[in-house]
């Protein structure tokens, strides 16, 4: 028997928390908006990939799980916020016991609320 070395074979295990993520990030965005957002989620495991779209049109969020050359795990997460002049991209490299999934989120929340439509030109605010 070989050992694995660290390094996981199921879908389920190389790409953990997807929709667990998603839903923290709504939470933290609702918290901080102070209205609940109407969304969308759909995920492939398979994949490594979820989405999180947001009903009023305001964008969506996208995340993507990975293994890196060393086996460790990145978790990439674009923001598209329409009207934002650009996208915006967080990154999360989850050490299994030692990862604050919520100040994860919370970081996730903060960056989406400075992407601000071009027509507007303002952020929103996000206390910490």
């Amino acid at each position: 028997m070989t050992k694995n070395r660290g390094k996981v074979d199921s879908p389920s295990a190389k790409y953990p928390r997807l929709l667990s993520l998603l839903s923290l990030i709504e939470a933290a965005l609702s918290s901080a908006q102070g209205r609940p957002a109407a969304v969308t989620r759909s995920a492939d495991y398979r994949m490594g990939v979820a989405r999180m779209t947001f009903g009023d049109g305001s964008g969506s969020i996208l995340l993507q799980n990975f293994l890196l050359a060393d086996g460790q795990l990145c978790m990439r997460i674009n923001l598209r916020r329409t009207g934002a002049a650009q996208a915006g991209e967080e990154a999360i490299y989850p050490q299994v016991a030692t990862c604050d999934w919520e100040e994860a989120a919370a970081r996730i929340a903060r960056a989406w609320c400075v992407l601000a439509p071009a027509e507007t030109g303002r952020a929103e605010t996000i206390s910490a």
